[in-house]
This record gives structure tokens, C-alpha cells and sequence, in this order.
């Protein structure tokens, strides 16, 4: 069973395809910094549906947004920021494929940021963690 991750944002995106549950694939999708947020999402949007289309994964998982209390982002740059899985999401299940959707805390765990940055660089995170997926396997850039 092929399983695309993806850890989803306006302007760098992050995948990881799975196979039998053995890592077979990363790959980060990029759009430049000098595009404007809406903008930027869309882009971003049509280049993960690209992904989707070609990879043909059975199941797509990705990071739903949640806004969080002493957040700094503006209303306006959450509501796109979370665009992005809900579109991504939507297509995968208009396509027929299975979908899972993951808040933050069950996509990252609990661990403060900098200590799991720490472990992704030492690469020390086992398949177990989403975010260790840029460690391992062959990578792409689509940009």
C-alpha cells in the first residue's frame, strides 16, 4: 500500500511516500518567497495535487492547522496556511483515495520544537515520527 505524507505550508511543503510501510521517497515542493501568501498557497496547492497525481498513493495523510493560543499569525495568514491540507485532502478523497488528517500534537508529539529539530538533524527520530522523513530515502526539490 503506497501512503503519501505531507506536512503542508505556503511556502515549503515537505512529503514522504511510503510503500508496505518502508520509506521509498521524500521530496520538498517549493514556492519562492517573493510570491505574495494567497497567492503562494495556490501555487503550492496545484504543485501537491502534481504530487498526488503522479506518486498515485492509496492513502494521503497530512497536518490539519489548529490555531493555538499566543499565536502571532494574522486570521488572513491561518485561514491560508490551512488551505493548503483541507484542499489537498479534498482532492485526494475526490479521486477516491483514502485520507487521514492529523492535528499538530499527534503529527509532531509533544517534544518542544527545538529538541525535535535537534533529533531530525542528529538523525535520531525512528520511522515512528512523521517529521523525521526528510533524513532518509531520496529526495527531490519541485520548485
Amino acid at each position: 500500500m503506497k501512503v503519501l505524507s505531507i506536512d503542508a505550508s505556503c511556502h515549503s511543503s515537505g512529503l514522504a511516500l511510503f510503500q508496505d510501510q518502508k520509506l521509498v521517497w521524500t521530496g520538498l515542493v517549493t514556492v519562492s518567497n517573493k510570491v505574495i501568501a494567497e497567492e503562494a498557497c495556490i501555487l503550492m496547492i496545484a504543485q501537491l495535487i502534481h504530487v498526488i497525481q503522479k506518486q498515485k498513493p492509496q492513502i494521503v495523510v497530512a497536518e490539519i492547522q489548529k490555531p493555538h493560543k499566543g499565536d502571532r499569525m494574522s486570521v488572513q495568514a491561518f485561514a491560508h496556511l490551512a488551505s493548503i491540507p483541507i484542499a489537498v485532502v479534498g482532492y485526494a478523497a475526490s479521486a477516491f483515495m483514502d485520507t487521514k488528517v492529523y492535528s499538530p500534537r499527534q503529527w509532531k508529539g509533544t517534544l518542544p520544537k527545538k529538541i525535535m529539530s535537534d533529533r531530525i538533524y542528529a538523525n535520531e527520530i525512528k520511522l515512528g515520527s512523521l517529521l523525521h522523513l526528510f533524513c532518509d530515502g531520496q529526495s527531490d526539490i519541485i520548485d
